[in-house]
Order: structure tokens, then sequence, then C-alpha cells
């Protein structure tokens, strides 16, 4: 029965992807690192090294992932996401090998802060 019920939600979750808009994507992999890295602070503050660094790991997955689709035919914009994505990146990897919260919480905060203005972005109905 959980198998069939896995196998439902891969299903479907899939479909959400290959059927979002690229605005709705950008979303959900901002939601998707949020989740990874406050599991990871969560896993950190018990001593569960492994689950801090899967999470963390999985978030700098996300991260590299929003920074190779950026457009550098966005110019200005697309330069300064990079730039961003990249220092959270470097604070996710720093969080990670020295299991430390610090560079999490910074990662998260700036993630957040994205998080946030693309929301805003997207009820406004304005594109990227």
């Amino acid at each position: 029965m959980e198998t069939a019920m896995n196998q439902a939600l891969a299903t479907y979750r899939s479909t959400q992807v290959t059927s979002a808009s690229p605005e709705t994507l950008v979303l959900m992999l901002y939601r998707g690192a949020l989740k990874d890295v406050r599991s990871a602070l969560l896993a950190l503050e018990s001593g569960r090294v492994q689950e801090v660094s899967n999470g963390l790991t999985r978030a700098q997955d996300i991260i590299i992932e929003l920074r190779t689709s950026l457009n550098p035919q966005a110019g200005d914009m697309s330069e300064k996401l990079a730039a961003l994505y990249e220092y959270v990146h470097d604070r996710l990897v720093i969080a990670n090998i020295r299991k430390e919260a610090p560079p999490a919480q910074e990662a998260l905060d700036i993630l957040e802060g994205l998080t946030e203005a693309w929301m805003q972005m997207m009820h406004s109905g304005a594109t990227p």
C-alpha cells in the first residue's frame, strides 16, 4: 500500500514540475532549498550529522540549478543573482564542512528574502 502511495505521489510531483511555468519552477526550487536548510538546521541541533549533510547537499544542488538556469541575456539582474547564489552556495558548503549553524542560517535568511521577493514579483504579474 505504501509503495503505491509513494508512486502516486511521485507521479503527482512529476506532473506538477512538467506543467509548471518557469516562474513557478523557480518558486518550487526556492521552497525546496528552504525546506532542506531548515531540516539540516534541526538535524544539527540534534546531532544527526548525516541528515545535516544530506539536507545541506540537497540545498547546494538546488542553488547550483538556480544559478545555471539564469539567463545571461538578462544583464545586470542575472549577474547580481549569480553572485548571490554563489555566496549562498559557499555558505552552505562551509556549514556542511564545519557542521555549524551560523553559515546555514545566513543562507536561510537570504533564501527567505529571495523567496519573498520572487512571490511578490509573481503576484504583481511582473516578469523576471
